[in-house]
């Protein structure tokens, strides 16, 4: 589903291609979930032409076609002219808004207090039959607060941008208070006031918005050099995921594990013959070591020193040189860690 997302974008972004009015804003063309799409533009005929020519190159690269009795495509506002040729050129027979996905209400405008209520109901229903009988309050708020706090997770991390070495999600906390800064600045004074001078926002020459209040409060974290090298736009997510969990050394290999007495064998799943290090497990393993020498005669480049992808990144080569080369050293240690779990 990648591939059809870098499909859809290529030809909505080359070709005549025009959102539908309430996506402008977003630049919002596809959606998906699990084997779900739904796919939005406007009305006339050339743009749904644009979707379905990429969806036909996606269904002659990979085999999957659309199940027309399954697929439906709902209009508003377009005129039955042009409704009845996009209906016979799509093969989708045509339904009528609103209609709900996933238990959400999907309307032509934005959803108001009586579409949400359903969503409402679900959430009290959920926490109506999290043992709401048998389970005291106290003990459900303990419940609740050992699930919050996953001790392997670390949301400052997770939380922190991705040229700053973590994994670009949002700090909710911080981004709220970027937020009230907006519009209660007054009763934050003590947040905000080094932003502040005689009443102005000098921290950015365009005054204050929630975005640049969120990067004021976040100032502090220091830019990681490797980061702009993982997290590319050619670079598949989860090739970028894991390459960035190699560097910063957060897998829980199984000499770290134990260490911290969680298993009682330390040796690599691999070879079994060194600890499992992500020293050992992606550079000095004998299984690593053939994979990257045939990877490195492939591309006719000299055997990495250290890490690939920071070796690279010192290397003065052209764009497309270091592009491909990037490419293939986190595709390299993407299988080296499957074939690791593989190996178990």
């Amino acid at each position: 589903m990648e591939y059809l997302t870098r499909i859809i974008q290529f030809t909505t972004e080359t070709l005549d291609f025009k959102l539908h009015s309430l996506c402008g804003r977003l630049g919002l063309h596809h959606m998906m979930f699990a084997d779900d799409l739904l796919l939005f533009s406007r009305g006339d005929k050339q743009s749904i032409m644009v979707l379905l020519r990429s969806f036909a190159t996606f269904s002659a690269s990979s085999g999957l076609q659309m199940n027309s009795q399954k697929s439906n495509i709902y209009f508003n506002g377009v005129q039955r002219a042009v409704k009845d040729q996009i209906i016979h050129m799509s093969g989708c027979s045509e339904r009528q808004l609103p209609f709900k996905y996933l238990g959400v209400p999907i309307v032509a405008s934005k959803l108001g207090k009586a579409d949400c209520q359903i969503l409402i109901e679900k959430i009290f229903k959920r926490i109506r039959s999290f043992g709401a009988k048998k389970i005291s309050y106290a003990d459900r708020l303990i419940m609740v607060q050992n699930y919050i706090r996953a001790p392997l997770v670390n949301w400052e991390q997770v939380c922190t941008p991705n040229s700053k070495g973590g994994l670009g999600n949002k700090h909710s906390f911080t981004w709220n208070m970027a937020t009230v800064g907006k519009l209660a600045i007054c009763k934050m004074r003590d947040t905000f006031q080094d932003g502040y001078d005689n009443g102005i926002w000098h921290a950015h020459h365009k005054g204050y918005s929630v975005k640049y209040g969120y990067e004021w409060l976040r100032h502090k974290e220091q830019k990681v050099g490797c980061a702009k090298l993982v997290w590319k736009r050619w670079s598949l997510p989860k090739h970028s995921f894991m390459n960035c969990l190699i560097i910063k050394q957060a897998l829980n290999l199984r000499d770290k594990l134990f260490r911290n007495s969680v298993t009682t064998d330390r040796w690599c799943c691999i070879c079994c013959i060194e600890p499992e290090t992500v020293v050992h497990l992606f550079r000095q393993c004998k299984y690593t070591k053939m994979v990257l020498t045939a990877i490195c005669y492939w591309l006719h480049i000299s055997y990495p020193e250290g890490n690939g992808i920071v070796w690279v990144g010192r290397i003065n080569w052209t764009t497309l040189q270091k592009s491909c080369c990037l490419a293939a050293f986190m595709a390299v240690y993407y299988g080296i860690w499957h074939q690791r779990n593989a190996a178990r």
